[in-house]
């Protein structure tokens, strides 16, 4: 699509058309990455546990690659679902478009056309949902 495609769209496609540019353009590679190495230094002995499994499924770095290995590692695993749970890139879910006639949702009607979303990082610490929600805890 060129640029001026987006004059001749509604307002609101528009607006949600920008909002799925503002998250993809927010680099979400490399905040998952910086947030894992963060919780690496942090934690010792994630960092230990996770380097114990990765040496005992490989024997040299090079052959760290894509492989039953690689996705068999569990506690890698669970060491970026922890990361991701605790430092999410992103703020918010996407939120898809209304349903057709609206919905009622735990008691209340939502309108057709209401997006309605979730904060990845309000959930992510709820204390129900994750006891301890702000300890870095893999293990879960």
């Amino acid at each position: 699509m060129g640029f001026f495609h987006y004059l001749f769209l509604d307002l609101d496609l528009d607006i949600s058309e920008s909002e799925s540019l503002i998250i993809a353009g927010s680099e979400t590679s490399p905040i998952s990455l910086a947030a894992a190495f963060f919780y690496l230094t942090r934690y010792p002995h994630a960092q230990e546990k996770l380097a114990k499994e990765l040496k005992a499924a490989f024997s040299s770095v090079d052959g760290i690659k894509g492989g039953g290995a690689l996705h068999s590692s569990q506690y890698l695993r669970a060491f970026i679902q922890e990361t991701m749970r605790m430092s999410p890139p992103v703020p918010a879910d996407l939120a898809p478009d209304g349903q057709q006639g609206g919905i009622v949702v735990d008691g209340r009607y939502i309108p057709e056309g209401m997006k309605v979303s979730t904060v990845s990082y309000c959930m992510h610490h709820k204390p129900d949902m994750y006891p301890e929600p702000f300890d870095f805890r893999p293990e879960r």
